[in-house]
């Protein structure tokens, strides 16, 4: 099992951002930027109710689920 399915099989399991990064010996953000590379998904999973986009490895956008009552910019 490679990297990204070992990633998303402890997604899949119900573990939350923080306990997959713990498990694995990464950061959060290495597990985000990781999925990010390596999915053809332009978005990463979606990690304690919240939902990051990625562009060309950068995050370029970060929003709540949807029902978030926020205003957009």
């Amino acid at each position: 099992m490679n990297l990204t399915e070992k990633i998303l099989d402890l997604k899949n399991q119900g573990l939350s951002q923080r306990e997959i990064a713990e498990k694995i010996g990464m950061s959060r953000g290495g597990v985000r930027h990781h999925l990010a590379k390596n999915t053809e998904q332009e978005t990463a999973l979606v990690f304690n109710d919240l939902h990051y986009r990625f562009q060309d490895d950068k995050a370029i956008e970060l929003t709540l689920k949807a029902g978030d009552d926020l205003e957009p910019d």
